[in-house]
């Protein structure tokens, strides 16, 4: 469920309010991501 929401946030342009909270959100996101495909 989380890759549609990174997904989102990708798509989204950059310079938003929820984009600069984002990244964070995107970078752990990820990083979880990663951790579980692997």
């Amino acid at each position: 469920m989380s890759v549609p929401v990174i997904v989102g946030m990708v798509v989204s342009p950059p310079g938003t309010a929820r984009n600069a909270g984002g990244e964070a959100r995107i970078t752990s996101a990820r990083a979880e991501v990663i951790r579980l495909r692997s």
